[in-house]
């Protein structure tokens, strides 16, 4: 599969960005028995989500000792999301969505083996985004680039968006 989060990781290193995926430190932080695990731990063994206000500190709490801009993956996944990074001073100057070249599903195994899924996987991907792409997509911070043949092309992709932003 074409690795976004790879590419994401590529891409902050070309550019000298800290690179963040929002669920991995969830799952490091659980792990690891930190303050914010320990508190994600308590949810999850309630058997309930975290809260979005909990998301959102931990979040912030994380961009608030990164030096300088960072690349966010993976959240916010909800206009919640959206609005609570904003309140805690971290809305993002661009927001990029990469789309899965829907062809290139059968060039990896893992995906090839859920074949029959994808479609009503990314139908329900698509209803429960489409809410945070309008929210963002009101501003011309947002982007949308179709998925590349490689993740140091998808990364390449993502810098030239950047840079000709201007941000």
């Amino acid at each position: 599969m074409l690795d976004a989060w790879g590419a994401a990781m590529l891409f902050g290193e070309a550019m000298g960005l800290q690179a963040y995926n929002v669920g991995n430190l969830c799952r490091a932080a659980v792990q690891g028995g930190s303050e914010w695990g320990q508190r994600f731990a308590g949810h999850m063994q309630a058997g309930e989500l975290v809260p979005d206000e909990v998301l959102a500190e931990f979040v912030a709490d994380t961009l608030a000792r990164s030096p300088g801009y960072w690349v966010l993956f993976g959240y916010p996944r909800t206009i919640r999301h959206a609005e609570l990074l904003a309140e805690h001073g971290h809305a993002p100057d661009i927001v990029i969505q990469v789309m899965l070249d829907e062809d290139r599903i059968d060039q990896d195994w893992r995906l090839a083996a859920r074949r029959e899924q994808f479609p009503q996987i990314l139908a329900d991907h698509r209803l429960h985004t489409a809410p945070v792409r309008a929210f963002y997509h009101a501003s011309d911070a947002f982007h949308v680039l179709q998925q590349s043949a490689s993740v140091e092309e998808l990364a390449a992709n993502l810098q030239a968006i950047v840079v000709s932003t201007g941000k």
